[in-house]
């Protein structure tokens, strides 16, 4: 989710009643109204104008797929008969990391971020690399990201021109356009180390000479660059590079101890400081057309797209990846092992986990990397505002051979971008005003839920509307994550819907609601008024800081009184990392998030009770400095119940869930449970 600042028109107010007392404070009231378009064009109006920020949400109705009368499909742009694929999309395996490069330019990651999965926002992507301490991505611009490191993200940023990136553990190499290489240090002038160790780092970093280079690769200690003429150089505890001698190089990799190459000839070849590589039983295969190295083990794809490594690691069926990307329809196109864990991307974008999962890096069956063929013979998959441009009705060849029709999801007018004014004509679609062709209904069905794979309705409008806000990006790749079909059946049922929330182990399975001046505190999902109100948000937009409440409904056990069973039965178990995950949607995406403090306050009067600083209210986590971000998590540290701790910083995204305490007289007076929780993976 990209951060973004909103006036405070957007947030709650809190009510007196059932909340802490005495509140000095009042929010401004959203304005209700809509703007009409000419021609029936109404930009996401909402069942509930007044309930939601800006812009406006949906229209009320759905119109029928075949108006009463026929109107007139707008005609597309010109559009090129054919445009060539491109080979895109990465993955890394990083310390308990998972990372995953899309064809789009963004990242997805899951796992135990220690700070180097900050990358959320990072966009137009296109090479990354990863360290056990930081993350490295090259921007197709030729600038550097980098997350872990304030060090390396500080010196990295001055540079531009870039075209190829590698890490060893402490350092970042940056290959530029005339042949340069940049060598930049993460370790500080206070950390420690042996005569030995300032040695080799100090010769490492070392590269001011290199001149007129075009491949690097880099392990843990070691740094190797070749010419374009074929001579190959070297820095710090190089493998023996003898075997590569007399070989002109295509392509190198580098991992751990490890060093791979391709030739010319298609011949695979690797090295290696921890044993005899050329005893590998992959040495000097001829049908190499992209070679690898592992931490501990190497590989290569084949022209058939076959893998061949002698990694011996499982996937959670116990299928060795040895044997599993052997048959002829394989078409594996990356491969990355390390940290104890391998990730393989196949040509349609799907990626494999193997080895470790003890941090969630292998739960990677979700994730869609590259463009694919669809049903229909539909591609998707492809960037908008691409260059050069591709628009939806293009005919499109992928990598592999196989050919269909280009399907930018958003992009409903056929012009190659997401513009507002896609929103004006699904909304016209919608109130049936206009047809849409075949094609077209393909981009506009943007949230393709389990329940209607193939339906244009509300649930897509609410999709584009957090696009267009800059909430969230349109999943180019029709991705079913989990509770989308629920988002989508309650966004069609009010349009006030900005999420899901369903907690293992409790009866807690409801829709995330919004409405200005805490309007759900009152009313049913529905919007029909209730003393029950519904499980809703403080801000109606993505703080860094979203706030989750509902009613404690002791009697009847349900909205969040679950949280205390939470913590009197689960809490206790939360010392093991996947126990203490929750997989949430809001705004349009499913994340994990990693509780990392909980305790229940009790104060002696509701002037003591700590919830407008807890959930940042009035003014959100966006007004607050760094510094003030860190006194907020060590305060939330300092009072939690739970046994262990988490590395929280001010990057991280939060979540705080909270419910009145378990005794009714104890919330009159400000009791309340509080669970807090940040951002674990990211797509």
């Amino acid at each position: 989710m990209k951060k973004n600042k909103k006036d405070t028109n957007h947030r709650n107010i809190v009510p007196a009643g059932g909340f802490v007392k005495n509140i000095g404070r009042r929010g401004i009231l959203i304005a209700a109204g809509a703007i009409l378009l000419a021609a029936g064009l109404i930009v996401c109006l909402s069942l509930k104008k007044e309930s939601n920020p800006v812009p406006p949400e949906p229209p009320a109705a759905l119109a029928s797929e075949t108006p009463s009368a026929t109107p007139e499909t707008p005609a597309p742009l010109p559009v090129p008969s054919e445009l060539p694929s491109v080979p895109c999309g990465a993955v890394a395996a990083g310390d308990g990391l998972s990372f995953g490069l899309s064809s789009v330019g963004l990242m997805s990651y899951i796992g135990y971020n220690n700070g180097q999965a900050y990358c959320y926002d990072w966009r137009d992507v296109k090479a990354i690399a990863a360290a056990s301490a930081f993350t490295v991505g090259l921007t197709k611009e030729g600038r550097l990201l980098c997350s872990g490191s304030d060090a390396l993200r500080q010196e990295s940023a001055k540079l531009n021109g870039i075209t190829a990136v590698c890490c060893s553990s402490e350092i970042v190499y940056a290959l530029s356009g005339d042949g340069r290489v940049v060598a930049i240090g993460a370790r500080t002038e206070s950390a420690a180390a042996s005569d030995a160790e300032a040695q080799l780092y100090s010769e490492m970093l070392n590269t001011g000479d290199l001149n007129n280079i075009r491949l690097i690769a880099a392990g843990s200690d070691f740094f190797i660059a070749v010419e374009a003429s074929g001579k190959i150089h070297s820095r710090g505890n190089t493998p023996e590079l003898s075997v590569f001698s007399g070989h002109s190089l295509t392509s190198i990799a580098a991992c751990g101890s490890n060093l791979a190459a391709r030739t010319e000839g298609g011949l695979f070849l690797c090295a290696s400081n921890a044993a005899d590589a050329s005893a590998s039983v992959l040495f000097g295969a001829a049908d190499c057309k992209y070679a690898f190295a592992g931490n501990n083990c190497f590989a290569y794809v084949d022209y058939a797209g076959r893998l061949h490594t002698d990694c011996e690691l499982a996937d959670t069926d116990g299928r060795r990846i040895s044997e599993a990307f052997t048959e002829d329809d394989a078409n594996v196109v990356d491969f990355s092992c390390a940290f104890g864990h391998a990730l393989v991307l196949s040509d349609d974008g799907t990626v494999h986990a193997f080895g470790s999962n003890d941090f969630c890096e292998g739960e990677t069956a979700s994730w869609r990397l590259r463009p694919y063929l669809a049903d229909g013979g539909f591609v998707l998959g492809l960037a908008p505002d691409a260059d050069p441009l591709i628009r939806t009705g293009d005919e499109y060849t992928l990598e592999n051979g196989n050919r269909g029709t280009a399907v930018i999801l958003g992009d409903i007018n056929m012009d190659g971008s997401i513009t507002a004014a896609d929103a004006d004509l699904l909304s016209a679609y919608l109130s049936g005003n206009v047809q849409l062709d075949p094609v077209q209904l393909q981009a506009a069905n943007i949230l393709r839920d389990a329940a209607k794979p193939n339906s244009v309705d509300a649930a897509d409008v609410e999709q584009l509307r957090c696009h267009l806000s800059n909430y969230t990006v349109i999943d180019q790749y029709a991705k079913s994550f989990r509770y989308s079909e629920q988002t989508a059946n309650a966004e069609r049922t009010n349009a006030d819907t900005v999420g899901y929330i369903k907690l293992d182990g409790t009866n807690i399975d409801a829709p995330v609601m919004f409405g200005p001046n805490f309007y759900y505190h009152y009313h049913d999902a529905r919007g029909n008024s209730s003393s029950r109100g519904s499980i809703y948000l403080y801000y109606g937009y993505p703080s860094q800081n979203m706030v989750i409440s509902g009613h404690n409904l002791r009697r009847a056990g349900i909205m969040l009184h679950q949280l205390h069973k939470i913590q009197d039965e689960y809490a206790p178990t939360y010392g093991e990392f996947k126990n203490r995950l929750w997989t949430l949607n809001l705004f349009g995406e499913t994340h994990i998030w990693e509780v990392f403090a909980m305790y229940e306050e009790k104060p002696a009067s509701a002037e003591q009770s700590s919830q407008y600083y807890n959930c940042n209210y009035p003014q959100t986590m966006e007004s607050m400095t760094s510094e003030q971000i860190s006194e907020w998590i060590t305060y939330q540290q300092a009072r939690t119940e739970l046994d262990y701790s988490v590395h929280v910083t001010p990057n991280d995204r939060f979540l705080t869930v909270l419910t009145c305490a378990d005794q009714h007289w104890e919330s009159n007076l400000g009791g309340r449970i509080y669970f807090f929780l940040r951002m674990v993976d990211g797509h």
